[in-house]
């Protein structure tokens, strides 16, 4: 399948129109027409935003009967995986993520790089 018709499909199978998913892969309305259309090429990196809106989308939704079966089980495994590392950290979802410094990952700002020196 050629990737202007795999972009289609998939936001098809989402039930998304061309305005949503620009907005989910970050390009303006036009610029999606422009790929669907065959006026722009879709380049890989299109395809992989698109996959990647796909997978969060049906995640977010908690169901992946929306997408094409060959990215269904890659979806289903993430989700797992997701909801594994939540009760693993018993955040039930509501816990601030933060990373492997404990640091919490929603702080705003520039995290600092330099080190104090010792007295």
């Amino acid at each position: 399948m050629d990737n202007r018709r795999e972009l289609k499909d998939l936001r098809n199978c989402l039930g998304l129109t061309q305005s949503a998913m620009a907005a989910k892969i970050g390009l303006s309305l036009r610029g999606y027409e422009e790929l669907e259309a065959g006026r722009s090429q879709v380049k890989d990196l299109h395809l992989f935003a698109a996959r990647y809106a796909a997978f969060m989308h049906v995640i977010n939704m908690g169901r992946t009967d929306d997408l094409p079966s060959d990215l269904r089980d890659v979806a289903e495994r993430l989700a797992l995986l997701l909801n594994d590392e939540k009760e693993r950290n018993g955040a039930g979802g509501n816990e601030e993520p933060r990373h492997s410094d404990g640091v919490n990952s929603r702080e705003s700002g520039p995290r600092s790089t330099t080190m104090q020196a010792a007295s």
